[in-house]
């Protein structure tokens, strides 16, 4: 890897990480300031909606994988007509997506209701909202991530999430609870979509270049989408069966041990931000990417890791802190929970790096072990503790046979191709 390379990253790490974590902040704060206003049973209601979310919003989240690739891909090559077409293209299309979306929470409002034991179907309506407006904003973060464009994203990483947590206080306090939680949502959407509008503005007077491989950019989507589905389940479905099986009460205690242990899964995401357009690149370029993926294992794991560590000495201290006294009960989860987070976090770099260079034999793996998962949760959950547990042993697991993937098929680079 060259040294200039080297720079870039950990300048590009830097930023990304301070912003990222800037919008990780009002995101826990949100969560925690809804935890203490709702309360156990109504956050418990909160969580598992959102949860729902990223299990839906996966398409989505998937063409913003793709949009990356492939700007970073036309970036190299200086075919900017080309990401011009793309953005467009992806965004009249997700708009049909968005709309299919809305319907479907409109009409299953009421069984989904039901079976997450949640006594008004508003909330549910509202989540249908939030999804048409979660479709669109993942393809123009897409092109900002291809294009390294990396303080125009972080503003709007911050600007999302402020408004989240600004928004969702004042309409919980004139007494709106879950409804005016996920509303939020929404608002803090709309202003984040107008934001990143502002610096890709410049394509609008590009001339669109259609000549793209559509098929080859569809062919990578499936991919995409299945392992960004496995990984949203993998890491969200968890608080989704401890809904339904648990009483509220327990549900809530659950949720408030989940977004502690999620802080250890979201805190490094800029890692995998600046990671995926920089092997992407060097894939186009014809460079060997490890030294960028050993890296960021790296940093990754010094971060869980400290943050597993404080968890397990102090965890009654972190809840009361965080969510208050009310959920206390939830102590003796937090460790294993930053465990079984931590080792999904060196997951969630290993799945993008085989992405990046179109490795794509650990999907079997990968969709048999969250196949397990789910069946092992829906059938063993004698307690809290033991889902938990169920999910640190599957996400170990995960974690090594895709890590030992990595060097098993190598890069696909050539030798003559690596970088000296």
């Amino acid at each position: 890897m060259k040294q200039g390379t080297s720079d870039k990253i950990l300048a590009h790490g830097s930023l990304m990480f301070i912003a990222t974590n800037l919008a990780n902040a009002c995101n826990y704060f949100f969560h925690f300031a809804m935890g203490r206003m709702l309360g156990p049973s109504s956050y418990s209601e909160l969580t598992s909606l959102i949860s729902l979310f990223y299990i839906f919003g996966v398409p989505a989240l998937a063409i913003q994988t793709v949009v990356t690739k492939y700007a970073a891909t036309f970036k190299a090559q200086g075919q900017y007509g080309k990401v011009s077409y793309l953005l467009f293209r992806s965004m009249r299309k997700l708009m049909i997506y968005a709309g299919v979306g809305f319907v479907f929470f409109v009409a299953c409002s009421k069984p989904l209701a039901s079976f997450l034991k949640i006594s008004s179907i508003v909330p549910v309506i509202l989540l249908g909202t939030v999804v048409v407006v979660g479709t669109l904003l993942p393809v123009g973060k897409g092109v900002l991530q291809g294009f390294q464009s990396f303080g125009y994203l972080g503003i709007d990483l911050i600007a999302d999430a402020f408004l989240r947590l600004l928004v969702a206080v004042i309409l919980v306090y004139l007494g709106l609870g879950v409804s005016g939680a996920i509303g939020a949502q929404a608002i803090a959407g709309i202003v984040a979509l107008a934001i990143l509008f502002i610096p890709l503005r410049f394509l609008f007077k590009e001339k669109r270049d259609s000549e793209i491989n559509s098929k080859e950019i569809y062919k990578y989507f499936w991919p995409v989408t299945i392992s960004l589905l496995c990984f949203n389940v993998l890491t969200q479905v968890d608080i989704v069966i401890v809904k339904h099986f648990f009483s509220s009460t327990q549900a809530g205690y659950y949720s408030g041990a989940a977004m502690m242990g999620r802080i250890v899964l979201f805190l490094p995401m800029a890692i995998v931000m600046v990671m995926f357009p920089k092997t992407a690149e060097a894939k186009v370029l014809n460079r060997d990417s490890r030294s960028v993926l050993e890296k960021s294992l790296l940093a990754v794991g010094l971060l869980c890791g400290l943050v597993t560590v404080a968890y397990f000495i102090f965890p009654s201290f972190f809840i009361s802190i965080l969510y208050g006294a009310k959920f206390v009960s939830s102590a003796p989860l937090v460790g294993v929970f930053g465990i079984a987070m931590a080792f999904f976090a060196l997951l969630h770099i290993l799945i993008y790096y085989h992405l990046s260079i179109h490795r794509f034999e650990f999907l079997y793996t990968l969709v048999f072990f969250t196949i397990m998962q789910v069946l092992a949760l829906w059938f063993f959950h004698n307690s809290l503790a033991q889902v938990v547990l169920i999910m640190a042993v599957n996400g170990f697991i995960l974690c090594v046979v895709s890590w030992l993937l990595v060097y098993l098929k190598g890069t696909g680079v050539a030798e003559s191709g690596t970088e000296s």
